[in-house]
């Protein structure tokens, strides 16, 4: 039965409150394998009170897309990106994003397990995040590297494999640590989004640093 509390919560309110139990089923059980009733049980409201506020099952799942984008401040992120970009700072920008990348695991495991389940299942909701975030995201990191290739300040790697090693770091390292709960002694976030930074850069500027040490050399002689 309905709490006192929960009777006189506001529509906003009732809103998020529904969508966060719902994240936590989802991230356990997967779209198909939760209900709306027992989506309804877990947050104390009859079902019915869940399509007042969504239409659907589908519309709840992706509503928590846009909620989590908004509670994620993805613009504000990007907007950083972007002015790393403008200074041509490299390490600081893909330090950022790896480094973003590593807290997402840490602060929000449910999140990513509701991602992964929507790729497993092929959902629509993975397919909104990528529309929204991916692609985008995708989009400004290859020109990016393509414009500091021209400028000379990177190696003749492909732009594509070095966004997906870029994000394949951190993304591997929060599913084994955060998703698997492997224990394994590991620094800070910081610490360890310049160490997967150093490694990224040891390869993006190999051929700068190969150069360097041959004008080095000729100097020498």
């Amino acid at each position: 039965m309905t709490s006192e509390v929960g009777k006189r919560m506001s529509a906003g309110d009732r809103r998020t409150q529904l969508i966060e139990v719902a994240l936590e089923l989802f991230s356990k059980h997967g779209f198909s394998g939760t209900t709306t009733r027992e989506i309804a049980a877990a947050a104390g409201v009859s079902e019915a009170i869940i399509f007042r506020h969504f239409a659907s099952k589908e519309e709840l799942y992706a509503a928590l897309l846009e909620y989590k984008n908004r509670e994620g401040r993805v613009e504000e992120w990007l907007e950083e990106l972007r002015s790393h970009a403008a200074r041509r700072d490299d390490e600081a920008l893909f330090r950022s994003l790896i480094r973003r990348i590593l807290i997402s695991y840490r602060d929000d495991p449910s999140f990513q397990r509701l991602l992964m389940y929507s790729a497993l299942d092929a959902h629509e909701f993975s397919q909104l995040l990528h529309r929204n975030l991916g692609i985008p995201l995708y989009g400004f990191l290859y020109d990016y590297i393509v414009k500091r290739k021209r400028e000379g300040a990177f190696g003749g790697l492909d732009p594509g494999s070095v966004i997906f090693a870029v994000v394949g770091m951190p993304s591997y390292f929060g599913m084994v640590t955060k998703l698997f709960g492997v224990g394994v002694k590991t620094a800070s976030d910081d610490q360890t989004a310049k160490n997967f930074t150093r490694v990224l850069f040891e390869g993006l500027g190999s051929q700068r640093r190969a150069r360097a040490r041959k004008a080095t050399k000729g100097r020498k002689k």
